[in-house]
């Protein structure tokens, strides 16, 4: 996780819907269930889009959660 993302060592859990075109380029991140922090939603959405996959030949969907459980 980004130093960023461990903010005040509280846990926390966002829930993403990520769309990924035929080509496995990340198109489209929409949050699903956020943390509560805002700075903490948009991080986790942005960092997303830096994500990929290989190939698929098709679009595809999915639900991603990032969880972080505190210290």
């Amino acid at each position: 996780l980004l130093p960023e993302m461990k903010k005040n060592d509280k846990p926390w859990l966002v829930t993403v819907i990520v769309a990924v075109g035929i080509d496995g380029k990340v198109e489209n991140v929409f949050l699903d269930t956020g943390s509560g922090d805002k700075e903490i939603n948009s991080i986790v959405v942005k960092s997303m889009y830096r994500g990929y996959l290989s190939e698929t030949g098709r679009v595809c969907e999915g639900r991603v959660t990032v969880n972080f459980g505190g210290k």
